[in-house]
């Protein structure tokens, strides 16, 4: 990133991170340099923003102090909720491979696998177990509130 634009930088900060995400990397470190800190400003403002990262911070001595940023990342199923389709490997072996609300209703099996769910389909798992007629399939909290509204009337 050293010697580029905030703008140009920005943007590869992003791919990065999607890379990242997809990896299911749980920390990253970019490197922009020290200079006069502006890419770093830039670079952490951003990032910041993003509601994948959890945490921003510059280096300490021994990672490149000022020169790089630290982002430890979140990886908040309800981001693959809303893909089409939805593969889980585990040791190189596909273990499922179906849409969004088929792969998370196997709660018990995602969790074995040390995988999250969405909360919303957690939620709706412990009410199942705890006696109501609820569906596991459930991945968005509209969906779910409409259940648990016709529910309770």
């Amino acid at each position: 990133m050293r010697g580029m634009s905030a703008e140009e930088a920005l943007f590869e900060v992003d791919n990065f991170l999607s890379r990242a995400i997809m990896a299911g990397l749980p920390a990253v470190t970019v490197i922009h340099g020290k200079g006069t800190g502006v890419l770093r400003n830039a670079v952490q403002q951003h990032l910041r923003k993003n509601k994948r990262v959890k945490s921003v911070r510059s280096g300490v001595y021994g990672e490149g102090e000022q020169g790089v940023t630290i982002v430890l990342i979140t990886h908040y199923m309800e981001e693959a909720a809303q893909a089409q389709r939805v593969v889980v490997i585990d040791g190189g072996e596909v273990i499922m491979d179906n849409v969004p609300k088929k792969i998370f209703s196997n709660v018990e099996t995602m969790k074995n696998l040390g995988l999250d769910v969405p909360q919303v389909t957690e939620l709706c798992w412990e009410l199942k177990r705890a006696g109501y007629a609820i569906s596991t399939e459930i991945i968005h909290e509209d969906e779910c509130v409409q259940k648990l509204y016709e529910m309770l009337k």
